[in-house]
């Protein structure tokens, strides 16, 4: 959970100047991919069918927008969060979020796949309210994605 007023430079988990401190900080943790390109930590997939596919979310959590692909997520239903904290809320303009449910039998619910690095996952998961927790699953494209689920519901 976000502290109320300060989503933009939680943790200074994007790279630029806070909004409110007005620190700076970079990302310096580089290496060299095998394209020979130099990419910032390893990739990590996330999937979102809610608000971190809103560009003032991707904005407010991340420093920028991401690029993303169109895929899907089974075995889950759709459901609604009453979100309570103030920062999440005005981020996302909503104190009702989408929430992912275990239901094997449900149809696919379709989303964004984004290509992110560590940095990011640490800010996603610093957006999203203890109502959440992350999982690793299988997206109908056959890539292994994170997706934020109902945690009460997740799956053990």
């Amino acid at each position: 959970m976000l502290p109320a007023g300060h989503l933009g430079c939680y943790g200074h988990l994007s790279e630029g100047a806070c909004r409110l401190c007005g620190t700076e900080r970079q990302v310096t943790a580089t290496r060299p991919a095998k394209s020979g390109r130099m990419d910032r930590m390893a990739d990590i997939l996330l999937f979102s069918y809610g608000t971190l596919r809103q560009p003032e979310v991707q904005r407010t959590v991340f420093g920028r927008e991401l690029d993303g692909r169109p895929d899907e997520i089974t075995g889950y239903s759709l459901g609604e969060v009453l979100i309570t904290d103030p920062a999440v809320i005005a981020a996302s303009g909503s104190a009702v979020h989408p929430v992912l449910r275990p239901a094997p039998s449900a149809a696919g619910i379709p989303g964004t796949v984004f290509t992110i690095d560590a940095h990011d996952l640490a800010a996603a998961d610093a957006y999203e309210v203890d109502d959440y927790t992350r999982v690793l699953v299988p997206l109908r494209s056959g890539a292994k994605a994170w997706v934020y689920v109902l945690a009460s519901e997740a799956p053990a």
